[in-house]
């Protein structure tokens, strides 16, 4: 289960956000619905098709950015083991999920359909819980 900190302040700039969760287990994804969550300035929406914001051709750009995710545990105070920190400091918390399950972060600027990916980060649930990360 992944779910997004209500009670950090919104974003302010022109980030775009897509959590995505993907199994090779078709159960676990008729359980969440091919999750996915969606997060701009303006709102967050859960249970968007990735399609709508990041098609397939769309590649990570090569320059730097400041736009880093990063994946910080033991944190009990903020709702579980696993918790993803957004750029501008959001929160999404990654509970239990099962062997297999790959989260995926994406985020660029500008529009709200992605033209090239400022960040791309995987985190995967291996045997021991969420430990990999690409």
């Amino acid at each position: 289960m992944i779910q997004y900190d209500l009670a950090t302040p919104p974003l302010v700039s022109d980030l775009h956000i897509l959590a995505t969760v993907r199994s090779s287990t078709v159960d676990f994804l008729s359980a969440y619905n091919a999750f996915s969550l969606y997060i701009d300035r303006d709102r967050v929406e859960f249970g968007v098709r990735r399609s709508e914001y990041i098609h397939r051709w769309v590649k990570k750009e090569s320059s730097t950015s400041n736009d880093e995710i990063s994946v910080v545990s033991n944190w009990p105070k903020l709702g579980g083991p696993h918790v993803a920190i957004l750029p501008e400091g959001q929160r999404i918390f990654l509970g239990e999920l099962p062997q297999g399950v790959v989260i995926e972060f994406a985020t660029w600027r500008g529009d709200s359909v992605a033209h090239s990916l400022t960040n791309l980060v995987r985190v995967r649930v291996n045997k021991d819980g969420i430990a990999d990360i690409e």
